[in-house]
């Protein structure tokens, strides 16, 4: 009887998150994901940004932020801080995966911190997607592009269905990017398979047709 129950109590439980998911997706989630490669100006993608100066001094050095063409991007930590004075900035990093902290059995295979963004004028604008179990939680940052080589991270957002949990946090974050090869694809199908991540509903279906094919 106490099985059933718990049962009964993780269905409706699961249940409701959902519902809530959806309504936090449509009220929050901005940037919609499309299959194209996008017209990136000011932003570059053959490498990493690199925190290099922040109020949080245990991520200096470590944090860093990657940028696809498809629209999509990741933010991951390095093993060990960056010593920047020990690279050229003209020559690009080899060894790429061999400084990514290991998330498991695997460092090139990044499970969480996915996200899109969208390059509006000087601003670079990135919607995260943190996932928890079967939901997730949306953190929106925007940057200053000084120029292709640094970005200044200056609002963190963490919205919320209710409006005394919404945060917004102030900053004064200096990103530099490094020339890297080798760069990690990220995994985000579970992303992709969800209809609020998508502009196009066609696009959406046809994904999730192809990903069954690839199932079986």
């Amino acid at each position: 009887m106490k099985q059933i129950v718990l049962s009964i109590i993780i269905i409706f439980t699961v249940l409701i998150t959902a519902c809530s998911d959806k309504t936090y997706m449509q009220s929050f989630a901005d940037i919609k994901y499309s299959n194209e490669d996008k017209d990136i100006q000011n932003l570059r993608i053959d490498g990493f940004y690199l925190l290099t100066k922040s109020d949080w001094s245990s991520v200096s050095m470590k944090h860093i932020c990657v940028f696809y063409k498809d629209g999509t991007c990741v933010s991951s930590f390095l093993k060990t801080p960056f010593d920047l004075k020990s690279v050229n900035q003209k020559e690009r990093i080899g060894n790429f995966n061999n400084l990514l902290f290991k998330w498991g059995k695997d460092s090139c295979k990044w499970e969480n911190n996915h996200g899109l963004y969208q390059v509006r004028h000087d601003t670079l604008c990135v919607t995260r997607y943190d996932r928890y179990y079967w939901y997730y939680n949306i953190i929106k940052y925007k940057f200053i592009v000084i120029d292709s080589n640094k970005l200044l991270l200056f609002s963190i957002e963490t919205p919320s269905l209710n409006p005394k949990n919404a945060h917004i946090f102030y900053c004064n974050d200096e990103y530099v990017f490094i020339p890297a090869d080798s760069l990690p694809v990220p995994d985000n199908h579970q992303l992709k398979k969800k209809k609020w991540f998508w502009k196009n509903e066609a696009e959406w279906k046809e994904y999730i047709r192809e990903y069954k094919k690839k199932k079986r």
